[in-house]
């Protein structure tokens, strides 16, 4: 953004994250909207504070938290100082786990086993909380690695991870895209 808050370039990425809060399915052409609620914050703090601030924005189902940092050009290749937005998804291992889920076609209980292991319960204590035997727990276990094609807890848990990293590189990868003048 220029120092006049607006938005002068976007990734794929944020421009995926901001078309969904405005206008969910439905592609813009040129620059999506930055949130006012971002905007008032940025308005009222000086450019030397801004990064400090962490800004908690939903849009949609997610949520994000958001930092603005203050550019100033040291070798000449920007004309005007600018700010950039850092936004960033607040996510939680339940996503990860519905990823698994819905990526090895988990069933409910299969879901729900997940979910214990990866709140690190024990067997004993899973089969407490979903009111079955410890050895009903290990069968869905069991049949959660063979979808999955692992061996372990630790492997499910690391796929899970992995499976994470993978989706949020690709958010974060993408295109920059910039408003003519």
């Amino acid at each position: 953004m220029d120092r006049s808050l607006k938005l002068i370039a976007c990734d794929r990425g944020a421009t995926a994250i901001l078309n969904t809060r405005n206008r969910p399915g439905v592609k813009l052409d040129g620059l999506p909207e930055v949130p006012n609620e971002i905007l008032a914050i940025i308005r009222n703090r000086k450019p030397a504070d801004l990064s400090a601030v962490n800004i908690p924005v939903r849009m949609g189902e997610d949520q994000y938290t958001c930092r603005a940092y203050l550019i100033e050009s040291n070798n000449g290749f920007l004309t005007q100082p600018v700010i950039a937005l850092h936004m960033e998804k607040i996510s939680s291992a339940n996503d990860a786990v519905n990823d698994i889920a819905a990526k090895y076609h988990l069933t409910e209980r299969e879901l729900q086993a997940l979910r214990g292991i990866s709140m690190g319960f024990s067997s004993k204590e899973l089969a407490e909380r979903m009111k079955i035997s410890p050895n009903t727990v290990k069968v869905f276990l069991r049949l959660i690695m063979i979808k999955m094609g692992v061996t372990s807890r630790g492997e499910i848990v690391a796929s899970m991870l992995q499976n994470r990293t993978k989706r949020d590189e690709a958010a974060i990868l993408g295109n920059v895209s910039f408003r003519e003048k």
